[in-house]
């Protein structure tokens, strides 16, 4: 029976290097999401705290929300664009190595059983790219100080600068603001859609590491009590049981394929 319990050594061995390299391949995955935080996301929300306060001056008091509100929906949807794109990549390389480790595992576990186990599903197939989405509970509006009206009753010069002063604090004010927000909302997308995404992929080959197993444990259990005839009893059940195992593995992308619309597509909100 030692053959028997290497061959069990070797597969609880190929389950731990699966997860091992599972688990950094998901590292990467999520420090290359966090990274469009430098890459994109500050870089666009410094640009609409430079840019939103001219626009602002331009109009008058009644077009001060208005322009706030028509300014993040265009902020937000064109970060989402841009942060789509940049993911694309790092989401790509990730399922690349899974697929590598998964082939890996399915070899190594063959071989401990003397077993010629067919190659597991492809989990590239399947891949898509779900958007980000950017969203906020309140109305951009909302974040808007206003414009006070302050020593209105001061005439001339003097009043009319005092006024452009207020203007020009509050335009920078409520631009900071909402660029504020809107990273913010824009960094907690990212970061759910990357932890939803490795989740979803982590699932399916969690899935065939368990099957496999299962597999084995139905297999020695299977065993006959016949000393005689138990060791070969065992392993011909184990093979048996293995490929039938394999046969039965669904395809990591269906794995949580109800969820699919609700959870990939990330949405984020922030509130006041």
């Amino acid at each position: 029976m030692d053959e028997a319990r290497s061959a069990r050594a070797a597969f609880a061995a190929a389950q731990a290097a699966l997860e091992t390299d599972a688990g950094e391949a998901v590292t990467l995955l999520l420090a290359a999401c966090r990274r469009t935080e430098a890459e994109i996301i500050e870089p666009r929300a410094e640009e609409l705290r430079s840019r939103l306060p001219s626009v602002l001056l331009a109009g008058s008091d009644a077009e001060w929300e208005p322009a706030l509100e028509r300014a993040a929906p265009k902020w937000a949807r064109n970060v989402e664009v841009e942060l789509s794109g940049a993911l694309a990549d790092p989401l790509t390389r990730h399922a690349d190595r899974l697929q590598e480790q998964l082939e890996r595992f399915v070899e190594s576990a063959g071989a401990a059983f003397g077993v010629d186990l067919p190659p597991p599903p492809d989990v590239r197939q399947d891949l898509r790219i779900p958007p980000i989405r950017i969203e906020t509970v309140d109305e951009p509006g909302a974040v808007a100080m206003g414009v006070r009206q302050l020593r209105q009753h001061v005439r001339g010069p003097l009043g009319h600068r005092w006024r452009e002063r207020d203007r020009q604090k509050r335009a920078e004010e409520d631009a900071d603001r909402l660029a504020g927000r809107l990273r913010y909302a824009a960094i907690q997308a990212v970061d759910t859609a990357a932890r939803t995404w490795a989740r979803d992929i982590e699932s399916g080959w969690r899935s065939l590491s368990e099957s496999l197993g299962s597999a084995v444990t139905r297999a020695e259990q299977a065993v006959g009590s016949s000393a005689e005839s138990a060791h070969l009893i065992e392993m011909s059940a184990r093979i048996a049981a293995i490929r039938e195992a394999m046969s039965e593995v669904p395809h990591p992308s269906e794995i949580g394929a109800a969820n699919a619309d609700n959870s990939l597509g990330s949405r984020v909100r922030i509130h006041r």
